[in-house]
């Protein structure tokens, strides 16, 4: 057994079938400095619209590219619709973008 002589934690040998923890190298949550970020990206269908109109694309054309009906891109574009990471791949390779480009950074509200 090792043990976190900071909080009293004790580890079992072969947690999760693995060896024992070598002394010393336990270390407590509680010792570390550890920043949880709040920031998550988001899809974001505002910037779908204005990269496919930059593009000089239609509704219709993007979606015979990822094989779904223009109305479900106006989904996407509208926010109504979240589409799956696929058709997020799909969608950008098809605007000539790196997919990170159709989302946005949104903060988390706390608990």
């Amino acid at each position: 057994m090792d043990e976190c002589h900071s909080c009293d934690y004790t580890s079992a040998n072969g947690l999760l079938n693995g060896p024992p923890f070598p002394p010393g190298n336990l270390r407590c949550l509680a010792d570390t400095s550890l920043e949880v970020s709040r920031n998550v990206q988001r899809f974001n269908g505002t910037k779908l619209r204005e990269l496919r109109e930059q593009a000089g694309l239609t509704r219709e054309h993007v979606a015979i590219a990822i094989g779904r009906s223009a109305e479900t891109v106006g989904l996407y574009e509208r926010g109504k619709v979240m589409p799956p990471a696929s058709l997020v791949a799909a969608m950008a390779d098809e605007l000539g973008c790196p997919a990170g480009d159709l989302f946005t950074r949104v903060a988390l509200e706390a608990a």
